[in-house]
């Protein structure tokens, strides 16, 4: 019996698609085990439904590790601070002002004048093309 499956699974790719959906929606591995039971009555595992999550990311990661978004010539660089357990991580980000498309994160525990340097660097290798206008 041929299936739709995706990267050599047996299960139906609406599945595995259905179960990465609810995974990056927030959905814990033990709900999405739940609803894929009630849907379709398959009954996977956690293990089983981490291993699609983790092998169709792993693979689609690969696949657009070269991908050139079309962007414009403005970008827009931000800096966020996050504290976790007491400690503060400073995530610097760039994206494309009229696409959205993020081009580029840097996170750093010790910001320093090298880091906006190394946030352009990954920006301009990710679009292939440097902007006109940055905004921060």
């Amino acid at each position: 019996m041929e299936t739709d499956a995706l990267f050599g699974m047996k299960t139906p790719s609406f599945q595995v698609v259905s179960a990465i959906r609810m995974y990056f929606g927030g959905m814990s591995l033990n709900s999405i085990c739940q609803d894929i039971q009630k849907k379709y009555n398959s009954y996977p595992s956690d293990s089983t439904v981490y291993k699609w999550i983790y092998d169709s990311t792993d693979h689609l990661m690969n696949e657009t590790r070269n991908y050139r978004p079309e962007v414009s010539t403005t970008w827009v660089a931000s800096e966020s601070v996050l504290t976790i357990n007491g400690e503060q991580i400073y995530i610097w980000d760039i994206v494309d002002k009229d696409t959205c498309f993020l081009l580029a994160t840097h996170l750093t525990l010790n910001p320093g004048k090298n880091d906006a340097q190394i946030l352009m660097e990954k920006a301009v290798e990710k679009a292939g093309t440097t902007p006109g206008v940055i905004i921060t």
